[in-house]
């Protein structure tokens, strides 16, 4: 079976030029181990994105290592996302949990952060009529590392995920945001 080829747009929008699905080949997985590389930031931002205007920055205050990431978030939407289709689709069907460290930067008044997981799954034309779920938390930033976590279950159903991220951003229509984020772990954890 031949996969969809991805085209890129110009509005940020991805469009397949025929029908994409991914069969999930879940291997077996530790419950409890991290599926999610270098959360830490040892080693650079390769595989996350900043979005809406974001800048990512590499900071040496770190919850622990060297490295955290530092995000100034000027504008609504704007933060930082990371790819997690990979690591459903190995996991497979069953009960996640995303855990990360947040501290307030100096940037800004506002101290509430939110988080989504989106989940797009099912054999789709487009990724703006793909089936999806979001799992939302707002989180209180704080001047001291706050270890956050998120819990979400992936059904059968959804097992053939096409598209996940996780995303921490800046919901507020005015007002900046700034925060450093640490240590982020993904767990399946049922």
């Amino acid at each position: 079976e031949e996969s969809g080829k991805w085209l890129p747009m110009k509005s940020n929008t991805t469009v397949l030029d025929k029908p994409f699905v991914y069969e999930s080949k879940a291997e077996p997985v530790k419950m409890g181990e991290n599926l999610l590389n270098n959360g830490g930031f040892e080693d650079g931002v390769d595989a996350w994105v900043a979005s809406n205007f974001a800048r990512l920055e590499l900071s040496e205050n770190a919850h622990s290592g060297k490295f955290s990431l530092y995000v100034p978030a000027h504008l609504r939407w704007s933060g930082v996302t990371v790819g997690i289709k990979d690591i459903l689709c190995r996991g497979g069907a069953g009960k996640y949990r995303i855990s990360f460290y947040t501290l307030r930067g100096p940037l800004g008044e506002q101290t509430m952060v939110n988080c989504a997981v989106t989940l797009k799954y099912g054999e789709v034309t487009n990724d703006e009529n793909m089936p999806s779920e979001v799992f939302r938390a707002p989180f209180e930033l704080s001047n001291e590392w706050t270890k956050n976590s998120i819990e979400f279950e992936l059904s059968e159903d959804m097992a053939k995920v096409n598209n996940s991220y996780f995303i921490l951003h800046n919901n507020h229509e005015s007002g900046e945001l700034s925060f450093y984020l640490d240590d982020v772990t993904v767990e399946k954890i049922g």
